[in-house]
């Protein structure tokens, strides 16, 4: 069937060869895969860029990452500092949402009891060897008496590198306090 379609010595039916054809599609996935990792990358650079350029606070709590706890799965969460710690113990309610309860304590008066902090995290989808993730959590810190102190929300993305060897995390969101008038 080849010495149909070939018509002489260099012609373009050549390349119709199944073998030509695996090694283009090949050099293909791969110039999709270096264009996403290359894409990845600078909106990590860009969203990097931002958060380290510009003139913003942010609790310690808020970093985390883009991932969820095992569906039916329990993990325990802290977080240590300067002005308050949180322990959380969150579930895997399903696939794609973690519901966490913590307590806070205040870090700079010897660690007393200073509220609850309800919190949900939601993502599209864990990442795999080499990919991406990103989602959304969101969370009400509560005083002693029960009452509104803090409401946050943030955007986690996650970027996992080299098999795994390497996993990065960006948060970007917001953070008011109920008793803090704005200005």
């Amino acid at each position: 069937m080849w010495r149909l379609l070939r018509r002489g010595k260099g012609s373009i039916w050549r390349s119709f060869k199944p073998e030509y054809y695996q090694l283009n599609t090949d050099i293909i996935n791969t110039m999709k895969k270096v264009i996403l990792i290359y894409f990845n990358s600078f909106v990590l650079f860009i969203l990097f860029s931002f958060i380290v350029f510009s003139d913003m606070k942010a609790q310690e709590r808020i970093v985390d990452d883009a991932a969820i706890t095992n569906f039916r799965s329990f993990q325990i969460e802290t977080w240590y500092g300067q002005f308050e710690s949180v322990f959380m113990p969150a579930i895997g309610a399903n696939q794609w949402l973690e519901i966490g309860f913590g307590v806070i304590f205040d870090s700079e008066d010897d660690f007393n009891f200073h509220g609850v902090l309800p919190e949900v995290k939601a993502v599209k989808n864990n990442f795999e060897i080499d990919g991406y993730s990103w989602g959304g959590v969101m969370g009400l810190s509560l005083n002693k008496e029960l009452k509104a102190d803090e409401f946050y929300f943030y955007a986690p993305f996650s970027r996992s590198l080299f098999s795994n060897a390497l996993v990065l995390h960006i948060n970007a969101g917001i953070n008011y306090s109920f008793s803090t008038p704005m200005t």
